[in-house]
C-alpha cells in the first residue's frame, strides 16, 4: 500500500522580491531532509536533493508578524524542475521515469479537436487519452483525463477576478506540468497544477496509476497547496 506522498513545488528554487525559496507559515519541514526532484532536460530524471529549512519572520505588519520557514535546495538540480517528491513507491527508483510530455516542451500536441483546449497524451498502453477542460460556468473550469470509453474528473479551476481567463489558466504547460510513468507499472502517471493564477505553479498534485480504483486511470497520490500543505 502506498502512503500519501509529500509534494513541493518547483518555485522553491525561484526568486520573489528578491528573496530565494518558498516562504511557508505551516512548519512541517525539517534541514537536511532529501527529496527526490523530478527534472527535465533531453530527458527526465528523479535527482535525490537536501532540503535547506530556516525559521523565518515572513511579514511584517505594523505590529504583528507572521512566522514560518523558508525552503530552498541546497544544490539546485539543472534542467526543468516540475516538482519535488517525498515517499514515492519504492518502484519509483528502479529505472528512470518514461516521459511522454513536460513542461519544459516548447507545445503540447492537441486532440485533434479544433477549437479546444484539450491536450493529447501520445499513445501509451493500449488506449489514447487526452487532458479535457470542461467550462462548467464563468468561475469554475473542470478538468478531466478521458478515453473514448471513460471519463474521470480530476480536479477544477477557480477563475478569479482580473485573470486572463480560463483558456491561460487551462493551457497547456500551466495545467499539465508533467505525463509518462513514474511508479514503474507501464501506466500513466500525471503531474498537475490547478492553481487558479496564471504562472503561478504553487498548485501541484501527483496522480498514480498504482493508486486508481474503480475503473479510473489514476489515483491522487499526494498534493500541495498554496499554504504548504499536502495530503
Amino acid at each position: 500500500m502506498i502512503g500519501p506522498v509529500r509534494v513541493l513545488p518547483a518555485n522553491i528554487i525561484k526568486e520573489f522580491r528578491g528573496v530565494k525559496g518558498l516562504g511557508l507559515t505551516k512548519t512541517a519541514y525539517k534541514n537536511g531532509e532529501t527529496w527526490q526532484a523530478l527534472v527535465c532536460g533531453n530527458e527526465c530524471s528523479l535527482q535525490p536533493v537536501v532540503l535547506n529549512v530556516r525559521s523565518e519572520i515572513l511579514l511584517k505588519y505594523f505590529n504583528d508578524t507572521v512566522t514560518g520557514q523558508r525552503l530552498s535546495i541546497a544544490k539546485p538540480p539543472t534542467g526543468e524542475l516540475i516538482a519535488l517528491f517525498q515517499g514515492l513507491p519504492p518502484t519509483a527508483a528502479v529505472k528512470s521515469p518514461t516521459t511522454l510530455l513536460h513542461r519544459g516542451l516548447t507545445k503540447y500536441p492537441g486532440s485533434g479537436r479544433p477549437g479546444s483546449l484539450e491536450i493529447g497524451i501520445p499513445p501509451f498502453g493500449s488506449e489514447k487519452l487526452r487532458i479535457v477542460p470542461r467550462l462548467v460556468n464563468d468561475r469554475t473550469v473542470r478538468v478531466y483525463l478521458e478515453s473514448d470509453r471513460h471519463r474521470q474528473r480530476l480536479g477544477e479551476l477557480g477563475i478569479p477576478e482580473m485573470n486572463a481567463g480560463p483558456s491561460d489558466m487551462a493551457k497547456g504547460r500551466n495545467l499539465l506540468l508533467w505525463a509518462g510513468d513514474l511508479d514503474g507499472d507501464g501506466k500513466l502517471d500525471l503531474v498537475m497544477s490547478f492553481e487558479s493564477w496564471v504562472g503561478n505553479d504553487s498548485s501541484v498534485v501527483l496522480f498514480l496509476s498504482s493508486l486508481a480504483k474503480g475503473g479510473d486511470f489514476v489515483g491522487k497520490a499526494g498534493s500541495y497547496f498554496l499554504a504548504g500543505q499536502y495530503d
